[in-house]
């Protein structure tokens, strides 16, 4: 498929919304071409299922920021004089195929029934089984979506086989499949540690930010963009360091949206963190900071499937009350201490290092 087309000159006095936008254009319009085009042919012969997955795919992805394909980009961009949006964009179009897949599946097993303001992929078939009359339209809508998100992985690894030449391609595959292989134990701590009556300690935690967030949704993205623009060995090993400390950052203000969020923001309510019982850092120092009573009344609300506005009142009010956001302050300084570190030792040309600090601000500072 032809990619050529896509290219799209940046402007150097871009700001970091007008380019995550601009890439998010780019990569949406890859998508939508290579969904319909190459994919739907090969799957609808094979039942009504296969059209009806696309059609569910493409809005499901490209309804993200898709912020990591952005950050992809600005990596290349900044480390490459000559750039190769054919490569970057197929990239990112895989990048963002997998962040749906895991979407898909984080869903169902938080049983979250909204995403980005829509229904989850298995409600959506829970309805659809619904008016069909299947028996038990609960389990197997969970099952039809497990299909869907299991798609979008293989889809994801079809384009990378498409890039050229063949060792990049291999480079990036290995890349993506080891980087993923540790989203998925961390993706099992991370439910383990919710079904747990016990508060995991803060290391834990951080582990958990690191391999489920951090590495992949800023490492990751930034390693593959350093990649196709030939960045060396050194400067891969800064930009680890860098995605996991800007992913930790954009964890913890997921952590504080999901109990201060406004919902027609972020298209989903607030509490279910408190709900499924997540072990984050809110959770862990409140419990510290707490006396016994307001303690044993915390706990019995974390992991309550059952739990109502009122309670979710409770859990922001004892969060001010007892300054627990000093506490997590204190960590978001390490990390942009960690951030300012490493791009001073990056050689990257100032157009792109405004971008850079932009981005930063707008992963702690966004409402969605």
């Amino acid at each position: 498929m032809d990619t050529a087309s896509l290219a799209i000159p940046t402007n150097n006095n871009m700001d970091i919304q007008s380019y995550i936008q601009e890439k998010k254009n780019l990569v949406s319009s890859y998508l939508q071409t290579y969904l319909k085009q190459t994919v739907l042919p090969q799957v609808s012969p094979v039942g009504r299922w296969g059209n009806d997955a696309i059609t569910r795919i493409l809005p499901f992805t490209i309804n993200g920021k898709l912020l990591r394909s952005s950050l992809l980009f600005l990596s290349m961009e900044s480390f490459s004089d000559h750039y190769n949006h054919e490569k970057a964009v197929k990239t990112a179009a895989a990048i963002e195929l997998v962040q749906t897949g895991l979407l898909v599946h984080d869903d169902i097993m938080d049983q979250d029934e909204k995403r980005r303001g829509f229904d989850s992929m298995h409600i959506q078939y829970k309805k659809i089984l619904e008016q069909c009359g299947t028996k038990n339209p609960d389990r197997i809508g969970e099952s039809l979506a497990l299909c869907v998100g299991d798609m979008t992985f293989f889809l994801a690894f079809h384009i990378f086989s498409t890039i050229e030449p063949p060792h990049l391609s291999v480079k990036l595959m290995n890349l993506f499949s080891s980087e993923i292989a540790k989203v998925g134990v961390a993706q099992m701590q991370d439910v383990y540690g919710g079904n747990l009556d016990k508060q995991v300690s803060k290391d834990e935690i951080l582990s958990i930010y690191t391999y489920k967030t951090g590495r992949y949704t800023c490492g990751l993205p930034l390693v593959a963009g350093a990649i196709i623009g030939g960045a060396n060995p050194q400067t891969i090993r800064h930009l680890w360091r860098l995605g996991t400390a800007m992913g930790i950052l954009y964890q913890i203000k997921d952590d504080w949206l999901n109990i201060f969020g406004n919902p027609q923001k972020t298209g989903k309510p607030v509490g279910s963190d408190i709900r499924e019982g997540k072990q984050t850092l809110y959770r862990l120092f409140l419990l510290e900071k707490s006396d016994s009573k307001t303690k044993e009344k915390l706990r019995s609300l974390y992991g309550n499937p059952k739990i109502t506005k009122e309670d979710v009142t409770l859990v922001q009010s004892e969060i001010k009350k007892l300054e627990v956001e000093k506490k997590i302050n204190g960590i978001v300084e390490k990390q942009k201490e960690i951030v300012n570190e490493v791009l001073s030792h990056l050689p990257i040309p100032p157009d792109k290092r405004v971008l850079f600090d932009e981005f930063i601000r707008y992963i702690t500072e966004r409402e969605k």
